[in-house]
């Protein structure tokens, strides 16, 4: 929704008054579709979200990726993937104001090295939790080291989602890497990342959230 006019006064004095946006604030991008205008507001970072009017917004939130687990050598195993992060959606009536929007960061592969933090050697971290308006989709859980060299990949608990125009993947998991291959990090909102491959290879980042508002105007 949107507010605009014009004002006409006699003797050909002109004066238009700005368009009032139903809300500010992300990387704002529009689209058309089935006949209706489209405008979407994409947080990758920590930011706010000003509502001028109350509308109808439909959101999307999605938990950063977790990091996927090392590999192990002698004897050889792979790491388990990062879990994607979780994936809320649906629409609602936001009153006039500011609301705070955070932004979960992907969780870190684990690295096998003695020089790191024991809480992600070997693991990977879980990703971080993203929230706004009172809602939030936790971060993936990050992935251990195996004691197997095939362990099976994350559920996969991801949602497709053409919010902003384009359909893609939110929240996908990790998958299991190639032996003797790093782990790949995640690329998508949410993706978990890869288990490291067979010989202390080490694990994938999760690829951040995101939180994406959108309404017709």
């Amino acid at each position: 929704m949107r507010i605009t006019g014009g004002l006409t006064i006699t003797g050909g004095l002109n004066l238009s008054i700005p368009i009032i946006y139903a809300g500010s604030g992300g990387t704002i991008t529009t689209y058309t579709s089935g006949g209706i205008n489209y405008r979407v507001h994409t947080f990758t970072a920590n930011g706010t979200f000003t509502v001028n009017f109350p509308t109808t917004f439909d959101y999307l939130i999605v938990g950063g990726g977790g990091g996927g687990g090392t590999g192990l050598h002698n004897p050889d195993k792979r790491g388990y993937p990062g879990y994607g992060g979780d994936v809320l959606s649906g629409t609602t009536i936001i009153s006039a104001d500011s609301y705070e929007v955070i932004v979960g960061g992907g969780g870190a592969g684990g690295i096998n090295n003695p020089n790191y933090p024991q809480n992600n050697r070997f693991y990977g971290l879980n990703g971080g939790a993203s929230s706004f308006n009172h809602l939030t989709a936790g971060g993936g859980n990050g992935g251990i080291q195996t004691n197997t060299n095939n362990p099976s990949a994350p559920p996969d608990l991801s949602v497709s989602s053409d919010i902003t125009g384009t359909s893609i993947y939110y929240g996908l998991p990790g998958s299991v890497t190639t032996p003797s291959q790093i782990g790949a990090s995640g690329t998508l909102p949410g993706q978990g990342g890869d288990g490291g491959g067979l010989g202390n290879f080490s694990g994938g980042a999760g690829y951040p959230g995101v939180v994406i508002i959108r309404y017709a105007y």
